[in-house]
């Protein structure tokens, strides 16, 4: 049987990343026994990800996601410049990830501009104006662009599942954040929804009881619902709960484990 596709962000350890830097992540990896990790883009720049990822790599630890914070695709028509300006924001970023070998970028949908109200057409219509150019560059240099469930019309399936038809090529999919729809519940009967255009999954974990399940969501449901719709990626571990974050990931470590 193949190893779970297990992965952390480098999120989880936000509180301490600037003392011990991406070595110290990397160390801390390989003491828990994974290989695989997710490189945020605010623990780092443009020009020093290679960098980053060639150190993860001298200790046999995969980079295999990139997380971009800090754009915004939802530009009104009139907007040709900003959408410009929001292309030459990722290019270098995806450049990166390409020198880096790095296979998925995620970013943020955005949101519409406030005090414009627009409806879920419109929305669409100026995202995917916005999104197309950026899709396509990706798409040349062989990144999968995924949009993580964040907020605002990203965290509405219905949305979602219209915005991914009209990008269908297999480079395009979303992030399935565990925790971030609302109410929390919605994650189940949205992983089906979702179905093959989720990509990669953040196994957002809060608090655990006892028994080392996590309170708030139920991991089983969530992996038996992934693997019934044939997700085999990876499962990238972003605790945000309080107190020690790296007890936090050990213990997401041991949940996803019990259950792949």
């Amino acid at each position: 049987m193949a190893a779970p596709k297990i992965s952390v962000a480098t999120y989880s350890l936000r509180d301490s990343i600037k003392q011990i830097g991406m070595a110290g992540v990397a160390a801390f990896l390989k003491e828990n026994g994974i290989d695989n990790v997710e490189i945020n883009n605010v623990f780092t720049t443009a020009q020093k990800l290679p960098e980053d990822v060639k150190l993860f790599a001298s200790k046999g630890i995969k980079t295999v996601l990139l997380t971009f914070d800090g754009n915004n695709f939802f530009i009104p028509d009139d907007g040709e410049e900003d959408r410009k300006d929001q292309l030459n924001l990722m290019k270098p970023w995806l450049d990166a990830a390409k020198a880096s070998g790095i296979s998925i970028l995620r970013s943020n949908m955005g949101h519409p501009m406030e005090g414009i109200f627009k409806d879920q057409a419109q929305m669409l219509k100026d995202l995917a104006a916005t999104f197309k150019p950026i899709q396509e560059y990706a798409e040349k240099l062989g990144i999968t662009y995924v949009f993580e469930n964040h907020g605002g019309q990203s965290s509405d399936v219905d949305f979602q599942v219209k915005f991914k038809k009209l990008f269908p090529s297999d480079k395009m999919g979303y992030l399935l954040d565990t925790g971030n729809y609302d109410p929390k519940k919605l994650v189940y009967e949205n992983i089906a929804k979702l179905g093959n255009a989720i990509k990669i999954v953040h196994a957002k974990t809060y608090k655990f009881n006892k028994k080392g399940e996590e309170t708030q969501l139920d991991f089983k449901r969530i992996i038996d619902g992934l693997k019934k719709v044939g997700f085999d990626g990876y499962y990238s571990i972003e605790f945000e709960g309080k107190g020690d974050a790296k007890d936090g990931v050990k213990k997401t470590i041991a949940l996803l484990k019990k259950y792949l």
